[in-house]
């Protein structure tokens, strides 16, 4: 029973921590990165290396652990699709809500938790639903697809890059001018 309790408070914290992050529109509220932007605010050289830096960098490692997550609960889901295409939906999810973020961060934040608790919720109602054999061979399939998963994980990417992209455009054009 303890054992139950505390594997559903650990995979809940973790679904809670990554809906929580793939969710927000803006990502990075780190509070060196923050005070960096404040601190260099007109300095365009500064601001860009900081954008490199969140966009370039660290949103992709963010972008593969949120993949990787939703993969292994895909692939704990499913017994008939391929691995192939539980990779093509939960690169297409991350996608997805990552531009409903940008939208509605509400409607992103219940698209990020569907999944997640749909999987607690199975596992709680049918805990043999699961087959640990299938996980480990979907996991072992992994670096087939690897080529697949690098192009797929750019999908994500580019996207936040256009829209993060539309949103600094936007910011400069609604912005008043300084006299």
């Amino acid at each position: 029973m303890l054992i139950t309790i505390s594997v559903i408070v650990i995979y809940s914290l973790i679904v809670g921590l990554t809906y929580k992050t793939l969710s927000k529109r803006d990502v990075f509220r780190l509070k060196k990165i923050t005070e960096a932007r404040k601190e260099y605010k007109g300095n365009p050289v500064i601001s860009f290396l900081l954008g490199l830096l969140e966009y370039g960098i660290i949103f992709p490692v963010m972008t593969m652990l949120w993949f990787s997550i939703l993969s292994v609960l895909l692939f704990l889901l499913s017994k008939s699709l391929p691995s192939v295409a539980l990779i093509t939906i939960s690169v297409a999810i991350v996608g997805s809500i990552r531009i409903i973020s940008y939208i509605n961060e509400e409607i992103a934040t219940d698209v990020a938790k569907l999944l997640p608790l749909a999987v607690l919720g199975t596992f709680l109602i049918d805990p043999d639903f699961f087959s640990i054999d299938l996980l480990y061979l979907r996991i072992n399939e992994i670096s087939d697809f690897l080529p697949i998963i690098m192009n797929y994980l750019a999908v994500p990417v580019l996207i936040e890059w256009i829209l993060r992209i539309g949103v600094v455009i936007k910011e400069i054009i609604s912005s008043p001018v300084e006299k």
